[in-house]
């Protein structure tokens, strides 16, 4: 009787293992990503930056890599020499809507060197 058992249960335990993997073994796609070029966009922009101000300089951006209703394809931030205590957001929406929003600081803004197109290492 313990034999019949212990057959069983090892019948029943390759049975297990073979039927966990026996899953499919096909690849899953590779996740499709867009990379929103920031040298193309650059004009629109620094366009929209230079409604608030007409001396706005690049500062930092942000490029989303994947498609998402909640992210914009590029958050770009401009900072401006002759305001101190502001800066302004620029988003540029998958669909290539654009909008801003300006920033309001207690301290003045660190200004440092400008993000310059010509000297990104990869676009």
């Amino acid at each position: 009787m313990q034999s019949y058992f212990k057959k069983w249960s090892v019948v029943l335990i390759i049975l297990c293992v073979l039927i966990s993997g026996c899953g499919t073994a096909t690849p899953k796609p590779p996740i499709s990503i867009s990379i929103p070029s920031l040298k193309k966009n650059y004009p629109i922009l620094i366009d929209e930056a230079q409604k608030w101000n007409s001396d706005a300089y690049l500062a930092a951006v942000k490029i989303n890599l994947y498609p998402n209703i909640r992210h914009d394809a590029i958050n770009a931030k401009f900072y401006s020499h002759s305001e101190n205590e502001h800066s302004v957001s620029v988003y540029l929406a998958w669909d290539g809507t654009i909008s801003s929003e300006v920033f309001s600081y207690k301290n003045s803004v660190y200004h440092h060197e400008p993000i310059e197109l010509d000297e990104l290492k990869i676009d």
